[in-house]
């Protein structure tokens, strides 16, 4: 009997003990990702930065998170729907008459061409009769947006076929900041909108100057590799650098994968069929340069270490183009590891280095890692 209370004791307390915990799977992570962000809906059923002020009114941050937080299956993790009609009343109520999501704060634009793409995208998807109207508005407002002749922009303009950051007053002929990233964002919403052929036709043309391809007046073709560029129009957004001249060639921006990625996603929007030589060289440039730890291209001597920078992003926007095209093996695998060993205890990710690109917050860095995320799901 002695033995038998020395005994029990033992049991109880190894019954007791933590057991090591079993590596999560991709959908355990998404579930607690999700879980976070939603936890992060304020009550005014928008998403508000805490760390960014351009962001803190929520026009940019809520459609971009709640179109990706939509896209979890419900088997992983059930939406709550008036938490969902919240987040879609916040956008209705904000979106001018103009069909702009973006311009309600007076002095600080909030992402405006971003903002009003994801907008679309969600009511598209997700509304009802009732913002048809409105839908139509956020077309008008993004095809007025283009770089094209009504703007001022000729096929040889650096800008012509592109989209920025949604400047309203800028004299014509004037670009302001004209990118790859925001171009992309808006043919996605325009694929959708049934826009006329000319308005994709035209952005390919942007698409072309990014990557560097002959056969269009303006483009600088020395350098071609089949990846893309960010801007022509902006220096400072081209992670990559800038190759200097030789005596041999002209000088030129460098391909770095981030870029790419979204090159590849932005002709599929435009149409660009997946046998298209434009597609094929890129996903082969991406084939080249598999790194999925840090965005190949982007050189470690940048004032700026956009290569840590951008660690989220860069699994955001190949895990989708993997997830459309096919990747090397164990992708999936790596990128569900490369998120489980930083995933925080409330499921948000972080990056501390990522102030410049944003994926210092919270919000932003779990979004870009829960997309990720769920471009690991299927065969």
């Amino acid at each position: 009997m002695k033995y038998l209370v020395l005994i029990i004791p033992l049991l109880l307390s190894l019954s007791c003990r933590p057991r090591p915990a079993e590596p999560q799977t991709a959908q355990g992570l998404i579930r607690a990702t999700a879980d976070y962000l939603w936890s992060q809906q304020d009550i005014d059923g928008g998403w508000h930065s805490p760390t960014h002020g351009i962001a803190s009114g929520g026009e940019s941050w809520t459609p971009f998170i709640l179109y990706h937080l939509l896209q979890v299956p419900d088997s992983i993790f059930v939406q709550d729907s008036a938490a969902v009609q919240k987040g879609l009343n916040f956008i209705r109520e904000r979106i001018s008459t103009s069909g702009i999501l973006g311009t309600n704060d007076p002095i600080v634009s909030d992402y405006p061409n971003y903002a009003s793409a994801y907008a679309f995208q969600l009511l598209f998807e997700h509304g009802d009769d009732q913002d048809l109207e409105m839908q139509a508005r956020i077309t008008r407002y993004l095809v007025s947006q283009h770089m094209t002749a009504e703007r001022g922009f000729e096929p040889e303009d650096d800008a012509y076929g592109g989209w920025g950051f949604g400047e309203t007053r800028l004299p014509s002929g004037t670009p302001g900041h004209v990118d790859l990233s925001h171009t992309r964002r808006v043919v996605e919403a325009l694929s959708k909108a049934g826009v006329d052929n000319s308005v994709m036709h035209s952005a390919q043309v942007y698409l072309r100057r990014a990557q560097k391809i002959d056969g269009v007046t303006g483009i600088q073709t020395t350098g071609y590799d089949g990846g893309f560029f960010a801007s022509p129009v902006v220096p400072g957004v081209n992670k990559g650098g800038r190759s200097p001249a030789t005596a041999s060639s002209e000088a030129y921006y460098r391909s770095y994968a981030t870029a790419t990625s979204d090159g590849i996603l932005a002709l599929r929007a435009t149409g660009v069929s997946p046998d298209d030589s434009r597609i094929l060289d890129a996903l082969k440039w991406l084939s080249q340069n598999p790194d999925l730890r840090v965005p190949a291209g982007i050189p470690e001597s940048s004032p700026v270490r956009w290569d840590r920078v951008m660690f989220y992003y860069h699994l955001y926007s190949r895990s989708e183009t993997y997830s459309i095209y096919g990747g090397p093996d164990g992708w999936k695998s790596e990128v569900v590891g490369l998120l489980r060993d930083r995933q925080d205890v409330d499921g948000s990710f972080a990056n501390p280095e990522g102030g410049p690109n944003k994926e210092d917050d919270p919000l932003i860095a779990s979004t870009f890692a829960l997309h990720a995320l769920l471009r690991t799901l299927g065969s």
